[in-house]
């Protein structure tokens, strides 16, 4: 009785809410030009289908104010003559201003009459450099995909050509490349993969970066600009916004990514200073005491923390950023499951992670046509794993590695805008690596330690870029970027081109090129051999980058103002992928195709590679309440050693492809009603046959790799439901979703593991038929 009241009260309290007031949001933030960051002053911000509209023209200093904006998802359209029209899809609420800060790129076009539509291209990258293979990565669009938990990775394997490994670890792999081809980029400072329980060079479970504090990034998967080098599959070009300069928020929320606590303001109002903190604890015990099955016994334990400090002065600004997070997990064998996918009944696990980087940056207008721009910091992660075998058969009793990598480094380049038709930017980076690891197990009663390495080494990098409007429809982007490893006196040059033709306002066709080159894990460099006169020796030491040859031909199609077509193809040829000097099947294109970096010795750089593919998307951007996208990605991914034979990658999944659909209902000014699905078919992961001879006389998984990767289980299906509403009141806002992931509990395969006491193969699954909550509160 005493619960109906309850409910009872709860929803005349609402009612009585949302029939209170009219509730609007301000909506504020800076115009500037995308080429030299100057202000842009008399352009004109508004609020697209509003009636009357809701506008204003931006200040001297480029900056505009809209009061009394409508709730809800919203287009805030900025234009100026001479420029290209920008378009921003928000999501206002009655707890949080709107800050949009506009980059607007100059349009070579004679122009004689304006007409700004509110639909376009949104997904084009903000980066004039960029000509095929690349998007911007919206934050507010991508939180309202079903099944990513919040995750910006696994919002970005939506995309087509993009998938993940597995639903454990949110390692990226594009167009069949290894997942430690992909670029961290935060900032300007290249990063490690910022993720919790994450081994080198790889993915892990739980996403360090805090979504709400991210603006509008970039993300590229093929042929990307000079300006990114060390990379081979694509670039995450994550940007942080900066914290409200006028009032303090707070932002509380709890959902997969944990109990989460967001702070934000001015430092000084009068200079415009501000500060952005957030905190995040891990929320699986709980999830593990609501009796949820999520496919696995582990609970993970983490935390981490993020804050960015924004002073800005007369001709530029200074920031301070920091991310890092803490990790922990424990598996005790006597709890796991016969088919969890995580864990082995015979061993006790403990895993430890840790992943930190900070950085200062620093922006200067050197001219109206010219701007500086430095960031220095360091970064540094670490994984600690434990095996302890809980009897004492095991061919492998006790396994310790430890592996530790930092860095120290600095990048700094300058953009310029020559002309209307011509800009340009040049940059420097160095880096100081360092790479501390040990392995140690237990072998016939012997303490051994397999390997303990360490070493750093420096890594020096130039590139010149430069946009060129040949003609007001065509557009050719060259580059060209140097790279010089000096623990081997490698030196890498990598021509950049691409051309952009706008054969009509609807129509557009781009070409691209690129040469890239990465370099190995640090800690392949320094395994180490011991001969049979005992002298130790770095076999690896002098191994080349890994190089890769990529084109790229794009298509994109504007059906609408809301609708848009896009297909690409490619051909990617991989050179000096290092392989063993005897007749083997084994190849580092596949390394990240399980959890640990494959240490071998006595490698050479001459394995080779090709990845070749279509893509097609079919998007409609958010419109009247109302998304929707689907992709689908055909393509081959193959590797051969000195044996000659073509093999498959670990990563040719031969197809994948994706659903989205979302809808919302504005019920009033100040409650809306949402709902996502996701449909997702791809093929299965890709394995070596099993030997069950040899691994029932050893009593583990043995595999016959000669035939590597030549099997592959059965296709993976997976479809996830979001469900939520958005509360406003006057001075709060309410978030409440619920998301159901693999809503039919399919059992998709993750692997096969061997039971010892049975000796039976068994199939491990991927996750089961989980429910997340997600709950935030704007005030």
């Amino acid at each position: 009785m005493k619960l109906n009241k309850l409910v009872l009260f709860f929803l005349v309290f609402i009612a009585y809410q949302s029939f209170a007031q009219t509730l609007q949001q301000v909506v504020r933030g800076k115009v500037i030009d995308a080429a030299t960051h100057q202000p842009i002053i008399g352009a004109i911000v508004f609020v697209a289908n509003t009636s009357p509209i809701l506008g204003i023209s931006t200040d001297v200093n480029g900056n505009y104010r809209i009061e009394n904006c409508p709730l809800g998802q919203q287009q805030i359209v900025t234009s100026y003559i001479g420029y290209a029209p920008a378009k921003v899809q928000v999501i206002l609420n009655s707890g949080k201003e709107m800050i949009v800060n506009v980059e607007l790129e100059e349009s070579y076009v004679q122009i004689n009459e304006v007409v700004i539509k509110a639909g376009g291209d949104k997904t084009k990258s903000n980066n004039e450099m960029a000509t095929a293979s690349a998007r911007q990565f919206s934050v507010d669009e991508a939180n309202r995909y079903a099944g990513s938990f919040n995750d910006p990775a696994r919002m970005a394997a939506n995309y087509a050509g993009v998938s993940l490994t597995s639903d454990v670890r949110n390692d990226i792999v594009i167009r069949g490349n290894a997942p430690g081809g992909l670029l961290w980029r935060l900032e300007g400072f290249d990063i490690p993969n910022p993720s919790h329980f994450s081994a080198t060079g790889t993915g892990g479970a739980v996403s360090i970066l805090n979504n709400n504090f991210m603006a509008n990034s970039n993300f590229y998967t093929s042929a990307f600009p000079a300006e990114y080098s060390n990379a081979l599959s694509g670039v995450f070009d994550i940007k942080l916004r900066n914290g409200n300069n006028e009032k303090h928020e707070l932002t509380a929320q709890v959902g997969f990514n944990g109990f989460e606590g967001n702070a934000e303001g001015p430092i000084n109002k009068q200079k415009g200073s501000s500060y952005m903190v957030g905190y995040r604890y891990s929320v699986f015990s709980v999830i593990k005491k609501l009796g949820i099955n999520y496919g696995t016994t582990s609970v993970p334990q983490y935390q981490d923390l993020t804050f960015k400090l924004f002073f800005p002065f007369a001709k530029g600004s200074f920031t301070w950023f920091t991310v890092g997070g803490l990790g922990s997990n424990t598996i005790l064998g006597k709890d796991v499951a016969p088919t969890d996918f995580v864990g082995r009944k015979e061993f006790d696990i403990y895993f430890k992670s840790t992943m930190g980087v900070s950085a200062f940056s620093y922006n200067y207008n050197i001219t109206p046509k010219s701007y500086l721009r430095c960031v220095a910091g360091i970064t540094y992660d670490a994984s600690a794993l434990l095996l302890d075998s809980i009897n004492t058969t095991s061919a492998s009793p006790y396994r310790n590695e430890q592996n530790n990598r930092f860095k120290q480094g600095a990048h700094t380049y300058i953009n310029t805008k020559h002309s209307i038709r011509l800009s340009s930017r040049i940059g420097l980076i160095a880096d100081n690596i360092g790479y501390k690891s040990k392995n140690t197990r237990y072998l016939g009663n012997v303490t051994k330690n397999l390997f303990d390495v360490s070493g750093n080494a420096i890594l020096l990098r130039a590139y010149a870029e430069n946009s060129y409007k040949l003609l007001p429809t065509l557009t050719a982007n060259t580059g060209v970027s140097y790279m010089h490893f000096m623990l081997n006196n490698t030196i890498s040059v990598e021509p950049r081109a691409g051309l952009a033709w706008q054969a009509t306002p609807l129509h557009r066709l781009s070409v691209a090129y690129g040469l890239h080159n990465k370099l190995q894990e640090l800690p392949v460099y320094f395994i180490a051999t011991t001969q049979v006169n005992g002298v130790v020796i770095e076999t690896n030491k002098n191994l080349k980058p890994t190089q890769s040859h990529q084109l790229v031909l794009s298509y994109d199609w504007n059906l609408t103002e809301y609708w848009r077509v896009k297909a690409e193809t490619y051909y990617q040829s991989l050179r000096n992928a290092p392989i063993e000097q005897r007749s083997t099947s084994f190849s580092m294109l596949n390394a990240g195709s399980e959890l640990a970096l494959p240490y071998v010795d006595s490698l050479v750089s001459k394995g080779i590679g090709r990845n070749y593919g279509v893509e097609l998307t079919l998007e409609r951007s958010m419109h009247r309440g109302f998304y929707a996208m689907a992709t689908l990605s055909l393509f081959k991914s193959e590797y051969k050693t000195n044996d000659g034979v073509w093999r498959k990658t670990a990563f040719s999944s031969d197809f994948v492809t994706n659903a989205l659909v979302g809808k919302e209902w504005k019920l009033n000014d100040k409650f809306t009603l949402t709902s996502d699905i996701k449909f997702t078919v791809a093929g299965g992961r890709r394995y070596s046959p099993i030997d069950t001879a040899a691994t029932q006389v050893l009593g583990f998984i043995t595999r016959n790799e000669h035939d590597a990767y030549s099997q592959q289980y059965k296709n993976y299906q997976r479809i996830d439901i979001r469900i939520g509403f958005r509360q406003n009141f006057k001075h709060t806002a309410h978030e409440l979703a619920v998301s159901l992931t693999n809503v039919t509990n399919r059992k998709n395969i993750f692997g096969v593991d061997y039971n010892p006491t049975y000796k039976t193969i068994y199939y491990t699954y991927q996750l089961q038929f989980v429910p997340i909550l997600l709950y935030r509160l704007y005030f």
